[in-house]
């Protein structure tokens, strides 16, 4: 009763009595590790568990608490694995299965989440979580339209689901079903006319397509709601170039920045949107202000650990010789149907996709997580005990033969027909022993830009995960330095084996540079590849404004403009080159 009352202190309490005096009673000591569990009392929750367990060691729904519990704390391999020996035992608990997929995507093990998921669904067809997860499970390893009809029943059960309607409408616009997206979404905003994400992302679906008008539209749609919506600040910012006829709306931004009530978020997010159109408006010293302001502001919160990430680099190095990874070539695939394109974020990577999924024989994959994926789950797929980077020394056949042919697999599903198929994600530089190992025939594309440049884009980018060292310019300029000196050693152990793309150079002479793209991918000439900005595809990245522009060299040299700010950091980069 105290618990259905939302009373959860006093059902901890009353259940506590009642435990005491029937201590032999199972279900009274399992429900209160499961009150424990809720009121965040962990360490009381797992010793419930465990005194449950000792002496019902068959008992399951303590074994469930327990993988909880492990959720909880962080132990997901430990999760993972007892709700596998759950599910074996008791195979028809259709929450055993949903949480064992939850566990295994917290990995990034999609492959394995995905029969989670399924039978979680197929158990308890009802359960409308379950059909929202396994759609993004879906999706994330590129079954678009089965993700696409699991939202769809999963809404049928919960039809004011936001979040599975954003992602539904995300979904049908990958599929180029823009007219049902745009519908979707505006159905739902009349259902639902003061929730800001829903015109917030009919204006990133419009900028997506390229639509600067219509996107600003419906940001401004979203500020009406919310003058204070970070999504729909920065968004209106991002989507074209500034001039002077637009300063009234920075003097409003200003206005805002002004209210002391404001988040520390929506404080980023305005000084983020005031240095982008202050940089449009060559009002550098202004621009860079807010770009200062806006980094520190959430480089409070975050940590970027140098020193962990230098131990990083240092064991690839040390592990990836040239005769390991000849080594893995010997159990490679023979597919040249991959192009990877790599490098520090922001130095070109966007529109030397663009450029490539141009062509009527390529197409573009967009940034697939694939191997950040592979890496986390390196020991389980090798069984070893040993960390990520050194259980690689133990790569077996039948393991490459899994990653190479799950990888080809998921090509496949974004294109049935393309001669090559580009995945853009800059970070894979990181593990391009790994890549280059056990695909011998890809291409590999490395894009280099000015070091300041691409310091400095970061620097004024807002990230929304994954890049805690770009909140500072001297973090960033030192993972540039790492960055640079790995790329040094893939030199060093496969020569040639890559091609230098710059983005100076690229910009300089489009046609010459393009053409050399599309015949390092062993593709003819098509010079639809120099109308890039027409292509009617979808682009998710920072630079998509760009990519919808025929080249501009404004870009090139923009440094200059902040020079008298960059001092550190043009001593630390002194001399780098990748």
């Amino acid at each position: 009763m105290e618990f259905q009352r939302g009373r959860i202190s006093e059902a901890v309490n009353a259940l506590e009595k009642a435990a005491a005096l029937r201590p032999h009673e199972t279900s009274y000591l399992n429900d209160l590790a499961g009150l424990y569990l809720t009121d965040g009392r962990l360490m009381e929750a797992e010793q419930a568990c465990r005194d449950l367990l000792k002496n019902n060691p068959d008992y399951l729904p303590a074994s469930y608490n327990l993988a909880l519990i492990r959720s909880r704390q962080g132990r997901l391999h430990e999760c993972a694995q007892l709700l596998r020996e759950i599910t074996a035992r008791k195979p028809d608990w259709a929450a055993a299965h949903y949480n064992l997929g939850v566990a295994l995507v917290e990995l990034g093990d999609y492959d394995a989440a995905l029969p989670a998921f399924k039978m979680a669904v197929q158990l308890e067809p009802y359960m409308a979580a379950g059909h929202f997860n396994l759609a993004r499970t879906l999706r994330e390893l590129a079954f678009v339209r089965a993700a696409i009809d699991h939202l769809r029943k999963g809404l049928e059960i919960d039809p004011d689901n936001v979040d599975a309607i954003i992602d539904l409408a995300d979904l049908l616009a990958d599929e180029n079903e823009i007219n049902e997206a745009m519908q979707l979404l505006e159905t739902a905003r009349s259902r639902h006319p003061q929730v800001t994400v829903i015109p917030t992302t009919l204006g990133a679906l419009c900028h997506r397509m390229g639509e600067a008008r219509r996107a600003e539209f419906w940001f401004d749609s979203a500020l009406t709601i919310n003058p204070l919506d970070t999504s729909a600040i920065f968004g209106r910012a991002q989507v074209r170039r500034y001039t002077d006829a637009d300063r009234d709306w920075p003097q409003i931004l200003e206005r805002q920045l002004s209210d002391a009530n404001i988040s520390e978020g929506q404080q980023s997010a305005l000084h983020f949107a005031l240095g982008k159109i202050h940089n449009d408006l060559g009002d550098y010293d202004t621009a860079f202000a807010h770009f200062q302001a806006a980094n520190d502001a959430i480089h409070k919160t975050t940590h970027y650990d140098r020193r962990e990430t230098e131990a990083f680099i240092d064991n690839t190095i040390r592990i990836f010789t040239k005769d390991f990874i000849d080594k893995l070539r010997a159990m490679g695939s023979d597919s040249d149907l991959p192009v990877f394109v790599v490098g520090m974020p922001r130095s070109g990577t966007t529109l030397v996709e663009q450029i490539i999924a141009s062509h009527p024989q390529a197409h573009g994959a967009g940034e697939l997580r694939y191997f950040t994926s592979i890496y986390k789950r390196l020991p389980q797929l090798l069984r070893s005990s040993q960390s990520t980077l050194d259980c690689i020394s133990t790569m077996t056949p039948a393991a490459a033969a899994n990653i190479t042919g799950n990888y080809l697999a998921l090509l496949r599903r974004h294109s049935a027909t393309a001669l090559r198929i580009v995945n853009k994600t800059p970070g894979n530089f990181i593990f391009l022993g790994l890549i280059a190992g056990l695909f011998p025939d890809a291409r590999i594309i490395h894009c280099t830009r000015e070091p300041l440049d691409v310091c400095l884009s970061i620097y004024f980018q807002s990230f929304k995960e994954g890049h805690d060292y770009s909140w500072d310019l001297l973090d960033i300029g030192h993972y540039y330095r790492l960055y640079a000196r790995l790329m040094r050693h893939w030199r060093a152990v496969m020569p040639d084996r890559f091609l230098d793309v710059n983005y100076e150079e690229l910009v300089a002479g489009p046609e010459a540079g393009s053409r050399r793209l599309i015949g390092y991918c062993g593709l003819p000439w098509d010079d639809q590849c120099l109308r890039f900005y027409e292509t009617k595809r979808e682009v998710k990245t920072a630079s998509l404004w760009q990519v919808r522009q025929p080249i501009y060299k404004t870009s090139a040299g923009r440094w200059q403009n902040y020079a008298k700010y960059l001092g550190p950091l043009q001593e630390l980069l002194a001399g780098e080159s990748p």
